[in-house]
């Protein structure tokens, strides 16, 4: 039986999770394990057959501005206990597909787990597909055009599949997504959603003696808000307007309030309706489907799920969309499905007891018009589900999956994927035109590595560095790490793969950006993902040009050939422009390029007020200036003749040392140069190193504000003790 896993954020009504869950439902030739990001809903039981991960949950304010807990626990805390538990349930549970419901068309705000979880995903380099689960209607945002770029770059990046849970002959995608024609995935429409067959038995547990399966001659109009978050006029408004028309016009009025009501508007709506004998006042039920197909009338917001409770019960209704947050989802299908007589949508100015007691009259009063709408998506996306499994996987997926082959070098060997080109269409070409070497499976991680039992070298290698690790964990140390890759200049597939392998491992990366030569393409990459992930990414500057000015001996853009004044007048241009660029995403860190630059270069760091100064280690710091020096102390590299990574047994025995007697311990990357045995190698070493709590890998701005000059200090005197051993 394959396996699906299905992730869910509702944050402000129920009305994904709700849809998720009638998902789920018809998924039943499928082993399915449910995470769930929001709250839970009081008295709601789940399928026995589906397994339940709740995560800690996060919800959001009615303005949809920010998320925020529901236990007083900070947002910090709450965020790196959901990625930890995510992408511990993915390795757990191990599955064929997993489907996450919206994302990247909206909750942007959980990209802190997501992207981690999709990166993680695509550098495993296995037959894992992904699918975004989409509602027929999205909301419109000021900043459109980039919003619609930035989903198509992720969409086309880490899914194979988006499946619209909508009758394309009502609404498709385009009418609120005008770049649908530039998503490369399979888009399959579904149908609409709706709720499984409703057990009447169920439904009347406590209500029994005022909503009774057999009606009597009083009509029943049914009220509801969904979550209860938002709504509560609506519920104030009908309960007077029921009041109005009583006397000339008998009913019953029944009002769910939703699990999320906040306990003192319950409290003035009981208030409200004490004196009215015909208006039963509930929190909730979970049957309200029951309910409606008892009713003769239906007034309620707009929503997904309602509006397709309406239509599938085939009950009269009003509905009043909801609007905060410039939010127009739910009044464009409300206004479609009133031009096909389908629903009578609430005006604002009829949200008032007189104007809407006369609009209740009135719908009381016609007759409900049939849907003809496709409302089997239930059913097809369990199809497509099945479909897309059996697919045999003849050209490059999204996720790059091929086949593993072995290689040896420098005296290590590691699990690597076919070198292959990349085509257009998959968006991995890179600024000029030219194709870029694949991305790469990971190593598996520490104490799953397969290779490690079979390479008896590989498995020493590994033991020594977990035996350094684990006593340095038992004798409380604590090991400050940090990534810095040099060299951002364009967007090129190998720095979008060592992103992925940063964010899978939730490793802060500082990146150090070339002003000079930095392109368009390489600005909208790194404004995005520091949007997405801004805990995991820095910014900084390297340099300048990268242009050398040495006319003999080493490289150096800054160096003893250079001026004070030409290189305050270079160094500036490039904090400025970079200012201009990412304003406060930006951290004033400077690193000369080729690792090398000379007093006068420190001088006008001090003068432009920059933070701290990163370059080689050497037994003489840095001192007498403003700015702190943080730098790396292993470059993963040599460059004599063509660069090459070093052998692994000289990477971990070096690292061994510094973890003894080094803190901070700065690791230097180059995307540039690195292919799929170093990937590979970085992903496997990130994964031993993270598995230890007292390991904390950091951005420069976090590092410095932990470190005292006494503590750089001891770090260079480690620093020399290592170099003259």
């Amino acid at each position: 039986m394959k396996k699906v896993m299905f992730y869910c954020q509702h944050v402000l009504g129920m009305g994904h999770f709700m849809r998720s869950m009638a998902l789920i439902r018809g998924l039943k030739e499928f082993q399915v394990c449910f995470l769930n990001g929001g709250e839970m809903i009081p008295g709601f039981e789940f399928p026995d057959s589906v397994e339940v991960v709740n995560l800690p949950p996060l919800k959001s304010d009615a303005a949809f501005k920010e998320i925020q807990g529901v236990d007083g626990q900070s947002l910090a805390e709450i965020q790196q206990a959901r990625v930890r538990r995510l992408l511990a349930e993915f390795e757990r549970f191990q599955p064929d597909v997993v489907i996450i419901e919206l994302f990247p068309f909206g909750r942007k705000k959980f990209a802190f787990e997501l992207i981690p979880l999709l990166a993680r995903i695509r550098l495993k380099g296995s037959a894992v597909k992904v699918v975004c689960s989409l509602r027929d209607i999205l909301i419109s945002r000021p900043d459109q055009a980039r919003y619609e770029a930035q989903v198509c770059a992720l969409m086309n990046r880490y899914f194979d599949a988006l499946f619209i849970h909508a009758d394309p002959s009502f609404q498709r995608l385009e009418e609120t997504f005008a770049r649908v024609h530039e998503l490369n995935v399979d888009i399959k429409y579904t149908g609409y959603v709706v709720q499984g067959t409703p057990d009447l038995a169920a439904s009347v547990e406590d209500l029994t003696d005022f909503a009774k399966p057999v009606k009597n001659d009083e009509p029943l109009i049914l009220v509801s808000i969904g979550g209860g978050r938002v709504g509560y006029e609506l519920l104030v408004n009908a309960i007077e307007a029921s009041d109005l028309i009583y006397a000339a016009l008998p009913h019953r009025m029944l009002i769910f309030g939703g699990p999320y009501l906040p306990a003192e508007q319950f409290l003035q709506l009981q208030a409200l309706a004490a004196d009215k004998p015909h208006i039963i006042l509930r929190q909730y039920t979970t049957h309200f489907l029951d309910f409606l197909r008892q009713a003769d009338l239906s007034i309620s917001m707009a929503g997904y799920n309602t509006c397709m409770d309406i239509l599938s019960t085939g009950v009269r209704a009003m509905v009043w969309p909801f609007t905060g947050g410039d939010n127009n989802e739910q009044t464009l299908r409300a206004d479609k499905l009133e031009q096909l007589g389908l629903v009578s949508v609430i005006r604002p100015d009829e949200l008032q007891p007189l104007r809407l007691a006369e609009k209740i009259v009135q719908q009381l009063r016609t007759e409900p018009t049939p849907a003809t709408l496709d409302m089997s998506g239930v059913k097809k996306t369990a199809a497509f589900l099945t479909n897309l499994l059996q697919e045999k996987n003849m050209s490059l997926s999204k996720s790059q999956r091929f086949p593993k082959t072995w290689s040896s070098q420098s005296q290590s060997f590691f699990v690597i994927t076919q070198a292959h080109v990349i085509s257009s269409d998959e968006g991995a070409r890179n600024p000029q035109g030219t194709t870029c070497k694949s991305k790469v499976s990971g190593i598996s991680p520490c104490g799953r590595n397969d290779m490690a039992e079979q390479l008896p070298f590989f498995k020493n290698l590994e033991s020594e560095l977990r035996a350094s690790l684990e006593r340095l964990q038992t004798g409380a140390r604590r090991v400050h790490i940090f990534l810095r890759d040099d060299d951002i200049d364009e967007d090129e597939e190998s720095l979008r793969h060592l992103l992925d392998i940063s964010f899978s491992r939730g490793t802060p990366l500082n990146l150090e950006i070339i002003p000079g030569r930095l392109t368009p393409a390489a600005i909208k990459l790194l404004k995005a993902y520091k949007r997405y992930l801004p805990h995991l990414l820095e910014l900084n500057q390297h340099g300048w040009q990268h242009h050398n000015h040495e006319n003999e001996g080493r490289k150096c853009e800054f160096g003893i050939s250079r001026t004070f004044d030409q290189q305050l007048a270079d160094i500036s241009q490039g904090k400025r422009l970079l200012e201009d660029i990412f304003g406060e995403r930006f951290y004033p860190v400077f690193t000369p390029p080729w690792n090398r630059c000379a007093a006068a270069t420190f001088a006008a760091l001090d003068q432009l007020e920059f933070k701290v100064l990163s370059k080689d280690w050497d037994q003489q710091p840095v001192k007498g200036y403003r700015f702190q020096e943080i730098s790396t102390t292993l470059d993963l590299f040599r460059w004599q003749g063509d660069p090459a990574l070093k052998p692994p047994t000289e990477i971990i025995k070096t690292l061994i040392q510094q973890l003894d007697k080094l803190n901070p311990i700065g690791l230097l990357l180059h995307h540039k140069v690195m292919d799929d045995e170093a990937f590979s190698f970085l992903d496997w070493l990130l994964a031993c190193l993270t598995q230890y709590s007292n390991v904390q890998f950091h951005t420069f701005q976090g590092l410095q504000q932990l470190l005292t000059p006494e503590i750089m200090a001891s770090a260079h005197q480690g620093q020399e003790l290592i170099l003259t051993a």
